[in-house]
């Protein structure tokens, strides 16, 4: 753990405060369809339970401890939680839907941006929901880098 609880309310509100120009989060499905904020796909490293996210109900994952008390947030509760921009990281094109269906209704276009290392959830996010910023993120020589915003890709020499 950093200063605060990693992906927890208490962490983004703590970034903001610090002057953070965006914050960054990843978010996964939970079993009845909540997107969950979190980095891993499992619970077993930043809380006091075990299995993945996608097995568990909103409500189980709100019986588990993230860390000082803070609890597994939904995207929803860091967008009333904190005013900067976002960078949301989506695991695959289930969560891409959720995720436009977020963005739609609360007109966050310019708000948060979508990344991911799966090119049919950035299309998929991008054909949801026109205007949205995206990145792929994409593995080149087992390293990450990023490939570029709006799906423009930036070469590297070899």
């Amino acid at each position: 753990m950093g200063v605060e609880p990693e992906n927890t309310l208490r962490s983004f509100v703590r970034a903001e405060a610090s002057g953070m120009d965006a914050i960054e989060l990843d978010l996964h499905l939970s079993k009845d369809g909540a997107l969950a904020v979190m980095h891993d796909a499992d619970v077993d490293r930043t809380t006091d339970g075990t299995g993945p996210i996608a097995a568990k109900t909103l409500a189980e994952l709100r019986e588990l401890d993230a860390g000082r008390g803070e609890r597994i947030p939904v995207f929803e509760e860091v967008l009333e939680a904190v005013s900067s921009p976002l960078q949301a990281e989506i695991k695959d094109v289930a969560a891409a839907r959720a995720l436009a269906d977020v963005l739609l209704e609360r007109d966050l276009v310019g708000r948060v941006e979508v990344s991911s290392f799966h090119d049919e959830a950035v299309t998929e996010i991008a054909r949801l929901v026109p205007g949205v910023r995206t990145v792929l993120i994409a593995s080149r020589w087992g390293g990450t880098w990023w490939t570029g915003r709006r799906r423009r890709a930036r070469r590297r020499s070899r």
